[in-house]
């Protein structure tokens, strides 16, 4: 599958996807880990005879299954070549590696209790090459389509660094790649040492799905069978979040599969012909309709306090209405987004400074700052399309100069509960139409002094069990990471005087049990801030209102544009109540690919995919 660790499930659920083993779990691979290893998963995976015999069959039934792929001619994934050329390529045979291919329940074992997936325990594991082996049946099975004549692809998502990607593969200084090769020649799995067989993410331009890289080897080969341990390994994403939330919608697999005219029924045809599907209780898109758990991850931890952190966690529900899957929330600042003749206008009249909020005018230009952004036609259709590509149900913006300007880049959506500021530096909401939603008015109190800027406050599905308030935020800029108490710099003085604003706003969410987020530019890096101590830091003043998560939690910068010269993310969006313990992944949409002179904005949206429990029929 990939390197990302999501909390697993009990054992008995553990027990029942080996009985449903040859048709796996719905799966797509997210932008970045988030999430606990779990005891029982670890557990069953290494201790589980159960285990070992349903892999090493899913391996046998591949390679009894060899002749026949071969004679068949069937390709699984199209190239652009007409049928009758693709049957006259070479077979290949394409593999995930994690969970699929190699086992890495040791290194879910070591996670520690309650604590999200770390980054850098990962890459230390990858670097073990000595301690990693091979699930049951792997080697032989792909040793014997080797000698058939087949062409074996190991497709992971282990990450090589996305901003130096080449234009072609492989990556020239990929740390992962050159792990994961280590490993695959000292097991002995064929084509190891040939740099073309492995494809990871980030190793191409463009290559963060799978289905990419499926589609670069069709080009050359006949893909005649795919193995992995989640249907993001055997479909594109679209097509595998529209499974999972078919099965949302009828509560179980059972449920949807009894349905012959399902799509997943239809699936049912590939497993154990030409799909052949691993079972992974440790994580996977499955636990998407089960919500996050806080689980022990080492036997030796199974004491009591894990135990009632599982069961906290448990309790931590969100429940969306429809039996909808998946909520995407997400933040971008648009820098200076207006009608180009609406910027026109206001620039030909502009005061020296950054005018305060009642007046509505720009700047004028002066050394070293250029005149505010001038987005054009072209421009606004670049940044809808990276609207779209997010698909976000809602997002907080941020320098955008009301509904008017929103719909520029969210053409469909409902711009909702932008602040009464006459600046056009407006913070304030778009939401998926279809979405009930209430304004509760504007938290003035952060535009403390006249010239910052207040937040917007929406509440999603109000009235409903559903409810979830959501506060869009631009606070002080200039504070980056020093102390808020820093005496040499005004700025931090403004943005700590900020800061017990949005303590209290979070603190009044706690005590009222409300799902709750804070989304948006915060100016400050809070993975810098969350080391200062209490007086000096915003983290701090956050965590002892309410309990928190931030997403970007151990999560390694990544950037918006090439050239860019950040290093750490300023636009975060926190978690409160309920959503502070739920599954989460983190969603950024760069926009690497947008020409040198695009005038776009200086943030990239930065977003959460917050995963529900099923709504039982």
């Amino acid at each position: 599958m990939n390197r990302h660790r999501h909390a697993a499930s009990a054992l008995l659920r553990a027990s029942a996807l080996l009985l449903a083993s040859t048709l796996g779990s719905p799966a797509v691979a997210a932008p970045a880990p988030s999430s606990t290893a779990n005891l029982d998963a670890v557990l069953w995976m290494q201790k589980a005879p159960e285990y070992g015999l349903v892999a090493a069959g899913q391996w046998r039934a591949l390679a009894d299954r060899l002749p026949a792929l071969k004679r068949s001619g069937e390709a699984l994934v199209e190239s652009e070549q007409p049928a009758e050329k693709s049957r006259r390529r070479p077979p290949a045979i394409i593999v995930d590696l994690d969970e699929t291919v190699l086992d890495n329940s040791p290194a879910n074992a070591e996670a520690p209790t309650g604590l999200a997936f770390d980054e850098a325990r990962w890459q230390r594991w990858l670097t073990r090459v000595d301690e990693q082996f091979a699930v049951p049946g792997a080697v032989v099975a792909l040793q014997a389509a080797a000698r058939m004549g087949f062409r074996v692809f190991y497709i992971s998502n282990r990450e090589c660094p996305a901003a130096t990607a080449p234009a072609v593969a492989p990556h020239p200084d990929c740390p992962a790649r050159r792990h994961t090769q280590a490993v695959l020649e000292r097991l002995g799995l064929p084509f190891a040492a040939d740099s073309d067989a492995l494809l990871l993410r980030g190793d191409q331009q463009g290559w963060a799905d799978k289905t990419a890289r499926r589609q670069h080897i069709a080009r050359r080969y006949r893909i005649a069978a795919l193995v992995g341990d989640d249907l993001g390994d055997f479909l594109p994403r679209s097509e595998a979040e529209a499974l999972i939330d078919s099965i949302g919608r009828s509560g179980t697999v059972a449920a949807t599969m009894a349905r012959p005219e399902s799509a997943l029924a239809a699936l049912a045809s590939h497993a154990g012909r030409d799909w052949f599907v691993l079972p992974n209780p440790a994580y996977g898109s499955w636990e998407r309709g089960q919500g996050s758990r806080i689980a022990c991850s080492s036997p030796w931890l199974a004491d009591q306090a894990c135990a009632d952190a599982a069961l906290a966690a448990k309790q931590a529900r969100l429940v969306l209405p429809g039996g909808a899957q998946r909520l995407r929330l997400a933040t971008w600042n648009m820098e200076w987004l207006m009608p180009a003749e609406t910027r026109d206008a206001l620039l030909a009249r502009c005061v020296e400074g950054q005018p305060p909020s009642a007046v509505r005018a720009l700047p004028c230009p002066r050394d070293p700052y250029p005149p505010v952004a001038r987005h054009d036609a072209t421009d606004l259709a670049l940044m809808a399309g990276y609207a779209a590509r997010a698909g976000a149900d809602v997002v907080a913006v941020q320098e955008v100069d009301g509904p008017e300007a929103a719909l520029l880049v969210f053409p469909g959506h409902v711009p909702a509960c932008f602040v009464a500021r006459a600046h056009p530096q407006k913070t304030g909401f778009v939401v998926r139409a279809g979405i009930p939603f209430r304004c509760n008015g504007d938290l003035a109190a952060l535009d403390d002094d006249g010239a910052a800027r207040a937040g917007a406050d929406i509440t999603l599905w109000p009235g409903t069990g559903q409810a979830i308030r959501l506060l869009s935020v631009h606070l002080k800029s200039g504070c980056f990471d020093l102390p808020l108490s820093n005496a040499g710099n005004p700025v931090c003085a403004r943005l700590q005087a900020q800061v017990p604003v949005l303590a209290r706003w979070a603190a009044d969410r706690n005590a009222s049990g409300e799902a709750f987020a804070i989304l948006g530019d915060f100016n400050r890096r809070l993975e810098a801030d969350a080391a200062l101590p209490a007086p000096d830091s915003l983290w701090a003043a956050l965590r002892s209102a309410s309990p928190v998560a931030r997403v970007t939690d151990q999560q390694a910068y990544r950037r918006c544009r090439a050239g860019e010269r950040y290093t750490a993310f300023i636009d975060n969006i926190v978690l409160g109540g309920p959503l502070a313990t739920l599954r989460r992944d983190l969603v950024h949409v760069p926009m690497a690919d947008a020409p040198a002179d695009a005038v776009l904005s200086d943030h990239c949206l930065l977003g959460v995919d917050l995963w529900a429990w099923p709504v039982q029929p």
